[in-house]
């Protein structure tokens, strides 16, 4: 559990990077182990972005709407849960 929670941040900025260049899509993406300097720059990432997006909320709401709706709709895919080939 904990490996999948670590591997958590980088699915996000995984998919999150397949958003805007897709390449090396599959149906089912293997879990695998994450080196914890990834883990950690995933996890400063995501929380930079975050605090730029509230930072700038009352100009621009709608980044807020949108990274909300990502981060949502994201949820269940980034490998809390795992699904699939449990090596």
């Amino acid at each position: 559990m904990e490996d999948r929670i670590a591997n958590a941040p980088v699915s996000f900025m995984t998919y999150l990077e397949k958003t805007f260049w897709p390449h090396d899509l599959a149906i089912f993406y293997p879990f695998s182990a994450q080196i914890r300097q990834e883990v950690i720059f995933a996890s400063l990432l995501i929380l930079v972005i975050t605090t730029a997006v509230i930072v700038m909320m009352k100009r621009r709401p709608y980044l807020f709407t949108g990274w909300l709706w990502y981060a949502i709709t994201i949820a269940p895919v980034i490998g809390i849960i795992q699904i699939g080939d449990l090596r």
